[in-house]
């Protein structure tokens, strides 16, 4: 079964954002800087006026609501610009064996035995070859036959850690 697929920019720090997000560790840091900027706004606002002007709360507030995702932009700008395979059309050929993947510049080859697992999310299939490196397929580059030609294929492999939508 062959893919052809071409990630953009756009798609790219979408998913950064979502990979990231969807950690508990950034949603509770997220609540507590939306916490922080709410005490800070009550302050200029009129609302809390105890204790001095709220620095450390008005900081922590910018630093997680702004810098990080700045942060995640940066880093995902410039991931991209230097690692041209990302932004080249890639052709997956899936097997019982293997996934080849064949862009532009290079031919690679990913036995099942070396995928640690395969995730499913809205609109994305990542391939994991360990917990850093992945690769990845947006959905709306699959029709819904090659969607369920590809869960077979993936369900039809012993050992193979998936976790696929239905």
């Amino acid at each position: 079964m062959n893919i052809k697929t071409k990630l953009t920019f756009k798609h790219f720090l979408s998913l950064q954002f979502l990979l990231v997000y969807k950690k508990p560790a950034f949603i509770i840091l997220t609540i507590f800087g939306v916490i922080m900027l709410i005490l800070a706004s009550s302050y200029f606002l009129g609302f809390w006026q105890q204790g001095s002007f709220p620095v450390f709360q008005l900081v922590f507030a910018i630093f997680v609501l702004a810098g990080l995702p700045f942060s995640i932009y940066r880093s995902a700008k410039k991931q991209f610009n230097e690692n041209e395979k990302l932004s080249e059309t890639l052709t997956y050929t899936f097997d019982t064996r293997q996934v080849e993947i064949k862009g532009e510049t290079f031919v690679s080859f990913l036995p099942w035995d070396k995928v640690k697992k395969v995730v499913e999310l809205n609109n994305w299939i990542l391939i994991y070859q360990d917990n850093r490196t992945l690769n990845v397929i947006p959905k709306i580059d699959l029709t819904t036959n090659d969607l369920n030609n590809l869960r077979n294929i993936i369900k039809s492999i012993g050992g193979l850690a998936s976790n696929l939508k239905d």
